[in-house]
C-alpha cells in the first residue's frame, strides 16, 4: 500500500531535477512511497527530459499550460492515494537517507500530529553563502496566518487533515504554505525535528526570489482582508525596500550564516 507521496512541481528548471529526484529515490523506508512529478507547462524539449526520469517509483503528470506552483501541488496531491504528503522542490536535496522514514514515524507515533518539518541548510546562489535555519519549539499548536511555520520543502503532512482544512488555496500563486499551515493546525499540532535533513537552494528561478514582490503583495492583501492593518502597513513598507536588500534582511532574521564565497558544487560535495 502506498503510504507517502513526494510531490514536486517542475517549471523550466529541469537541469537541476536530477539531483533532487535521486536524493528522494535513495530514501530507505519500511513503507511504500513514490514521487509525483508535475510538469507545469514546460516546453516540449524540457518535458522530454522530464520523461527520462520515469520509473516504477515516479509518476509524471503534465499541465499543458503553466498554472503555477499552487495548482500543480493540488493536482499532484489529488492524484495520489497516499495518506501522507512530503514536499521538496527542484534543486533541493534530501541529505539523509532516512528523512522520509523519520517523518513518517513521527506522524504515525504522535497522536494528533498533522505535520512535521525540520531544520535545513539554505544555499543562496546570488550571495554564494550557506545558511542554516534556526530551531523552533518541538511542539507547535498554532501559528499566525501570515507567518511561516516550516520551510515548505521540509514538511510531511497528513492528507486527511489537509483535505479537512480545505487544502492549498488555488487562488494563491505564492505564499501558499503560510496560508495553509494555520488552517492545518486547527486539526492537530505540528512537531519540529531539529535535525538538518535537507539542502535548499535559492536562485533566480526560486519563487521566493523571482516572485518576492508578488509574495509581499499577496501577503498584504491577506493581512488587510483579515483586518490586521498594522502588519499590512509594515509589509507595504518592506515592499518599498529593494528586493535584494529585503532578501538579505530575511536571511539575517531567519537563518544563521555558516559560510560565504562558496560554490553550490562545493556545498553539495561537503554535505553529502
Amino acid at each position: 500500500m502506498l503510504e507517502v507521496s513526494v510531490v514536486i512541481a517542475v517549471y523550466r528548471d529541469v537541469f537541476n531535477l536530477k539531483d533532487t529526484v535521486e536524493s528522494v529515490l535513495r530514501q530507505c523506508t519500511n513503507f511504500d512511497f513514490n514521487i509525483v512529478l508535475v510538469s507545469d507547462g514546460n516546453s516540449k524539449s524540457d518535458f522530454e527530459e522530464i520523461q527520462k526520469f520515469r520509473c516504477d517509483k515516479l509518476e509524471i503528470l503534465e499541465n499543458i499550460e503553466n498554472l503555477g506552483l499552487t495548482v500543480s501541488l493540488i493536482k499532484g496531491i489529488q492524484s495520489t492515494t497516499a495518506r501522507y504528503i512530503a514536499r521538496i522542490d527542484v534543486g533541493d536535496i534530501m541529505l539523509t537517507t532516512n528523512r522520509l522514514q523519520r517523518q513518517y514515524d513521527c506522524l504515525k507515533s504522535h497522536s494528533g500530529c498533522v505535520i512535521t518539518g525540520h531544520r535545513y541548510f539554505l544555499y543562496t546562489d546570488s550571495l554564494k553563502s550557506l545558511y542554516v535555519s534556526r530551531k523552533l519549539p518541538k511542539v507547535i499548536e498554532e501559528v499566525a496566518f501570515h507567518k511561516t511555520l516550516f520551510g515548505h520543502v521540509t514538511v510531511m503532512f497528513d492528507k486527511v487533515a489537509y483535505e479537512a482544512c480545505g487544502g492549498y488555496n488555488s487562488q494563491l500563486r505564492t505564499g501558499q504554505d503560510s496560508d495553509l499551515w494555520p488552517r492545518l493546525l486547527r486539526h492537530g499540532h505540528a512537531i519540529f525535528d531539529p535535525r538538518i535533513m535537507t539542502l535548499v537552494t535559492m536562485n533566480e528561478q526560486s519563487i521566493s526570489v523571482s516572485q518576492n514582490n508578488q509574495q509581499y503583495i499577496s501577503k498584504i492583501k491577506r493581512l488587510w482582508d483579515n483586518n490586521d492593518y498594522i502588519n499590512a502597513v509594515l509589509s507595504v513598507l518592506k515592499l518599498c525596500i529593494p528586493r535584494d536588500f529585503r532578501l538579505r534582511l530575511m536571511y539575517k532574521k531567519s537563518y544563521t550564516l555558516l559560510s560565504r564565497n562558496i560554490s553550490q558544487e562545493s556545498v553539495i560535495e561537503k554535505l553529502q
